[in-house]
């Protein structure tokens, strides 16, 4: 699945990506994505976890729109941005963010959860009646 303008699908995207590293065995610092594709044995940093579930996100969004003057930004890492921002830690992106050393497994999944709730606040405005929140996921003790 691509990343759409569709924000109900952008919803759903980062839901499954939350879900995807839910587990705090499987969020990783440092590493984009390591997986053992015959298991279950995984690790994904949050844009890697996006990726892994079918979302294309730019390499470099620099390049990205020199080479097309109609590319736009996929949503979900519109939301991630944002989310990072609002959570006052002095990152200005979601790489550092994920991986400085003081960022933990719950930082992350906030960050997510907020990134989810941001895009549903913009859906509830569109379409009210159209959305119900995902549920939360509770870390595991």
């Amino acid at each position: 699945m691509c990343h759409s303008n569709d924000l109900s699908v952008t919803i759903s995207n980062l839901t499954r990506a939350r879900d995807f590293i839910s587990n705090p065995r499987h969020w990783g610092k440092g590493d984009y994505l390591t997986c053992d594709f015959t298991g279950c044995d995984y690790q994904a940093c949050v844009l890697g976890a996006l990726e892994w579930i079918g979302v294309e996100l730019p390499k470099c969004k620099v390049a990205a729109r020199l080479d097309d003057p109609n590319y736009e930004i996929p949503l979900e890492h519109s939301y991630i941005y944002e989310a990072v921002l609002s959570l006052d830690c002095s990152h200005n992106n979601v790489i550092a963010f994920n991986d400085d050393p003081e960022t933990t497994h719950e930082d992350v999944m906030r960050m997510l959860n907020r990134a989810i709730h941001l895009a549903m606040a913009d859906a509830l405005q569109s379409a009210p009646q159209a959305l119900t929140a995902p549920e939360p996921v509770l870390e595991e003790a």
